[in-house]
């Protein structure tokens, strides 16, 4: 059975917490999970990680830890051959360039709890074998791709008039990386399975 690495936090708000993905994610997704909370995740090694099928990137204050060398040591692992599902607030890593390299993206901040339509493309509907809308309240991350690197887009949800990518995905050296534009929440993890779904075919193909 495939492993899978959870990075998160169990005693941030309870949106933003591991509690619900810890639980969920295995039988979603069909991995064996480990998990580790990120505040005792700076001295991480290479060595650590790169037995690791999938990390789930779900912290959810990455960004103010002195955790410099862990985000040099995720992106060997990348270049490695790893693959990584960066979830929710994950996105949102401050000044870690090694990180925002990864996601091919750039933070541009968050919203309220809301009611969203997440669109399968084309591309979504073939890898998660599902063609409906899902419709969750769930938090919206905005994210800008980063034009110097090409996305493949499976997922996108409305917000007012606009629609934003919902889950994206690339290829970097060896490794892949799926950004997920949203948190997995206890209300909204189970409806979202499609869309996790479509991010671990994603690495399987």
């Amino acid at each position: 059975m495939k492993k899978a690495l959870l990075i998160g936090n169990r005693d941030c708000a309870g949106y933003m917490s591991i509690a619900a993905a810890e639980k969920a994610l295995p039988e979603i997704l069909g991995y064996a999970l480990d998990t580790v909370c990120e505040d005792g995740f700076s001295s991480i090694a290479y060595e650590d990680i790169k037995d690791y099928d999938l990390i789930v990137f779900m912290p959810c204050d990455w960004k103010d830890r002195d955790n410099l060398d862990a985000s040099v040591e995720l992106f060997r692992y990348i270049l490695h051959g790893g693959n990584m599902l960066i979830v929710g607030n994950g996105l949102d890593v401050g000044d870690r360039q090694e990180l925002k390299v990864i996601s091919a993206s750039v933070y541009k901040g968050s919203s309220y709890y809301t009611e969203l339509d997440i669109e399968p493309t084309d591309l979504g509907k073939k890898l998660s074998g599902c063609d409906e809308t899902v419709t969750v309240r769930d938090i919206p991350h905005f994210v800008k791709p980063d034009v110097f690197k090409t996305s493949d887009l499976l997922y996108s949800f409305r917000y007012g008039s606009v629609s934003y990518p919902a889950l994206f995905a690339q290829k970097w050296s060896r490794g892949k990386v799926a950004c997920m534009a949203l948190d997995l929440t206890s209300e909204s993890i189970c409806a979202l399975a499609p869309v996790l779904k479509a991010a671990a075919a994603y690495f399987n193909s």
